[in-house]
């Protein structure tokens, strides 16, 4: 990240491992999550498209990315963009593919379930950050 998005946004990056409950992963085919986003105290006004692997395939999720804008919009001051590199693990037989041509854009299933979960983890992670500043 740092080679490639600068120094910037790597001193700025909180490591995401979120331990997923075992009754959540059988009902909703989330394996794992992990990744890094930026903290509270980033600021950057230049825009970066979201990170999302899922499955090791980097994919667009415009969903996911509506969501965790929607998030940040409550830390960062207005007009600052994070940066955000989310690898999520799903049941392959969730995953639908054929969404896009070229397979960059995915669904999956249960996708609003799966998604608040991930902003709820994330929120945590950045409210107790935003209580300690």
């Amino acid at each position: 990240i740092r080679s490639i998005y600068g120094s910037n946004i790597a001193n700025n990056l909180l490591n995401v491992e979120i331990d997923l409950d075992e009754n959540f992963k059988n009902e909703f085919g989330l394996i794992s999550l992990s990744g890094m986003i930026s903290n509270t105290s980033f600021e950057n006004k230049k825009s970066i498209q979201p990170i999302f692997f899922i499955n090791n395939r980097l994919v667009v999720c415009d969903p996911l990315r509506r969501a965790i804008s929607s998030l940040y919009s409550t830390y960062l001051p207005k007009g600052h963009k994070p940066f955000v590199y989310l690898s999520l693990e799903i049941l392959p037989q969730n995953v639908d593919v054929n969404v896009h041509p070229t397979k960059k854009e995915v669904r999956f299933l249960n996708d609003d379930e799966i998604i608040e979960y991930i902003v709820v983890s994330l929120d945590k992670l950045l409210s107790e950050l935003d209580s300690s500043r």
